[in-house]
């Protein structure tokens, strides 16, 4: 049970698996037993951890996802149901993400640059598969400080001490202050979202529900960017595989696993 919920630490089984085969004082049996010690040390050192079973809620799948995605500290989940908005015509729920940096980069965005609704992109947790909106701005320029200056020399040509370059002054320097975590080179990530349909009128809605806090928001005009994700994995059962394996004429692993394993 325990490498079950570990997914790579070996349990008793193998280990007399090991001892059985290499021995006691081998390389392998070595290894084993640093895993043993280490990989469980690993697994409790994330500081967002997974639960190993994911609760049933999908408010909660998402509540987790968004707390995992943003390292700020001061984040805060909220989530809303578009039963509360009269607008609405899609009748979900949305999961909102938002710090207080960006509270402050939305009241301080100027009227007339638009805002961006990007998406849809994606994240998974486990098994599970999410996506996910961001709310951005346009990419900011960055900031230039100019050539960097040359060095003054500390001596003379002669090799005699300039005292003067020692006790001279310096005059004080300004420096642009440093960008918050949101502030990114494409653009300055303002709010983070999952819908539970990911339809554009539950995003209208999200941008409603941002509005009761963030009243900038309903001042700037916005622009939706959706694009659809397609996977491209299929999902084949066990009978489907059976029967490919019989067409093209391989063995069945179920019933010829001696076969394969000599």
């Amino acid at each position: 049970m325990y490498a079950l919920l570990s997914g790579v630490v070996p349990d008793f089984e193998m280990y007399h698996i090991v001892l059985n085969i290499f021995g006691e004082r081998s390389i392998v049996m070595r290894k084993l037993k640093r895993m043993n010690y280490w990989f469980p040390k690993f697994r409790n050192a994330n500081p967002y951890p997974i639960p190993f079973f994911l609760p049933n809620d999908p408010t909660e799948k998402a509540r987790l996802a968004l707390e995992r995605m943003c390292p700020d500290v001061r984040k805060e989940v909220t989530v809303f149901q578009t039963e509360d908005i009269s607008e609405a015509l899609d009748k979900t729920w949305i999961a909102s993400l938002i710090c207080p940096d960006q509270r402050k980069l939305i009241s301080e965005h100027v009227s007339d640059k638009p805002l961006y609704v990007d998406g849809e992109y994606s994240v998974h947790l486990r098994e599970e598969f999410l996506k996910y909106f961001i709310l951005r701005d346009e990419p900011q320029e960055l900031l230039d400080s100019g050539p960097t200056p040359a060095p003054e020399p500390y001596y003379e040509l002669d090799c005699r001490p300039d005292w003067d370059l020692f006790f001279k002054v310096e005059n004080p320097k300004e420096y642009a202050p440093l960008p918050t975590l949101h502030e990114q080179e494409d653009g300055n990530i303002l709010a983070i979202c999952i819908t539970g349909t990911s339809s554009q009128d539950s995003l209208r809605s999200w941008l409603s529900c941002l509005a009761r806090t963030n009243p900038r928001i309903a001042q700037v005009p916005i622009h939706f960017r959706i694009r659809s994700i397609q996977m491209d994995t299929e999902i084949i059962t066990e009978e489907q595989a059976a029967r490919e394996n019989e067409a093209s004429g391989f063995i069945s692993t179920k019933k010829y696993d001696d076969v394969l394993i000599h």
